[in-house]
Order: structure tokens, then sequence, then C-alpha cells
């Protein structure tokens, strides 16, 4: 598991990399084979476990509780994930189809 590397991968997209530099703040960067904590493993392992959450966020909490400055990193961190919306606007006297990136619109048949 590489979440904790410092590598950037170029498939890793923009929430993955997020996730990535937030427990990498969290956390902290690990060398090409150490071994990443014990709650970190357990919520990878066993994602839909209630409990492996709870724990996890339990210790981010007890993390981010301890050590202000970096609440202070964590929140410039998720402000600077928050995706630029964009909303054109659209005339038409027609049937207007707009889509934007990772979008499918299904069009079924005319009406007559």
């Amino acid at each position: 598991m590489k979440v904790l590397e410092d590598v950037r991968d170029d498939a890793a997209a923009g929430t993955a990399d997020l996730g990535r530099r937030l427990l990498q703040r969290v956390f902290g960067r690990n060398k090409h084979g150490e071994p990443l904590p014990a709650s970190l493993v357990q919520m990878v392992s066993t994602p839909d476990d209630a409990d492996a959450l709870g724990t996890l966020r339990l210790e981010i909490r007890q993390q981010l509780t301890a050590h202000t400055d970096m609440l202070s990193d964590v929140r410039q961190i998720l402000a600077s994930g928050i995706p630029s919306g964009h909303a054109p606007v659209i005339n038409s006297g027609r049937d207007t189809y707009y889509a934007e990136r990772d979008m499918t619109i299904n069009r079924t048949a005319d009406w007559t």
C-alpha cells in the first residue's frame, strides 16, 4: 500500500491524491516497505467494518486534538480539494443537453 509513501502516481486522480495528502499529514510519510499504522491497515483490509472505521476516526481525532497546527493544515488541504464548479448559462429555443466531465447522459426515444 502506497498511501503514505511520498509517491505521485499519474493514475491517482484528485480524490485519491487528496486522501493521500490528508493521511500523510495525519500519520506522516512512510518510506517504501515501512508498515502502516495498525488502524489504517485494519480499515483498508475490512472497509465495511464499522469498528475499524471508528478506530481510525478516533486515532485521527486524537492526532488533530493533540496537534493544533495539524488541524490547520488539514483544513487547508481540504479547502484546496474543493472542486471549482462551473455553471454555464445556456439559452436555447430547442432541447439542450449539457454534460460535464465524467457524466453520462442516456437519451430515451423521442416523444412524438
